[in-house]
């Protein structure tokens, strides 16, 4: 999981961490536990997960926060989408289909969930322990007969630890997409960050367009050239869609 930054993804494992080592439970099959435990471990030594992160802040499009933290002393420009129509063009493009033996089947090139981000302390527990109890309850039955630990555990810590964040994030009102990599390297993809080269997956189809309901723009120095800058942008690509100026009176 490469997040904004590895303290999210380490955070995330503390609660795993604290939840397993006082969890019981008659939901999940009888052992796992410690299996969990020795998940923990791996993860926390290497940092490594199969999953990556789409984030985006609900509702509020025009925070003061997110301008001066991801503007980056550049223009910051905010783009609003649909969500359940976001949601619904990432399910149809993840549609594959594959035969075997004279029969077609269909599957997906990825497995992708969402929710809202739980922002609480490793303290706490209990909001793990049921969040990895729901999880189990609808994973088990998709996986029966193979070892359900070594299926279904390792997918349920990637998938829960990616949703859990420290409180003193919680003004962000954060929604996640995580997509869950089926398969190799070979669909990685790296990009420049500030510290490391970052991995990527592609989800989603470049020929179709995306919902993009709204473009909001951040504090300008000139927010006429950038408002006609974006305008030709759009019509460009052909996206049609409102665009709002930022009503904070912030300078950058």
């Amino acid at each position: 999981m490469f997040l904004n930054d590895k303290s999210e993804f380490l955070h995330g494992i503390e609660c795993a961490s604290k939840a397993a080592s006082i969890l019981e439970s008659d939901i999940m099959d009888p052992g796992w536990q410690e299996y969990v435990k020795h998940y923990i471990k791996y993860k926390d030594k290497y940092s490594a997960s199969n999953a990556f992160s789409l984030s985006f802040c609900k509702e509020d499009s025009d925070k003061l926060s997110q301008w001066r933290g991801y503007g980056g002393g550049q223009q910051g420009v905010c783009i609003v989408f649909d969500k359940d129509e976001l949601i619904n063009h990432l399910n149809k493009t993840n549609e594959v289909s594959f035969s075997a033996e004279g029969e077609v089947f269909k599957g997906g090139k990825y497995s992708f969930s969402f929710d809202d981000v739980e922002y609480v302390n490793p303290e706490e527990p209990h909001l793990f322990i049921k969040a990895m109890e729901e999880v189990w309850t609808n994973t088990k039955s998709l996986v029966p007969n193979i070892g359900i630990e070594i299926t279904v555990v390792p997918f349920i810590l990637d998938l829960l630890v990616s949703y859990f964040k420290h409180p003193g994030f919680k003004e962000e009102n954060e929604f996640r997409i995580i997509v869950h990599k089926f398969y190799g390297d070979e669909s990685l993809k790296f990009r420049v960050g500030n510290n490391s080269l970052i991995p990527y997956v592609e989800v989603g189809d470049s020929e179709k367009k995306l919902p993009v309901k709204k473009i909001v723009l951040g504090p300008s120095r000139d927010p006429d050239l950038l408002y006609r800058s974006v305008k030709m942008f759009l019509k460009k690509y052909d996206v049609s869609c409102d665009i709002d100026f930022t009503g904070i009176p912030y300078k950058i």
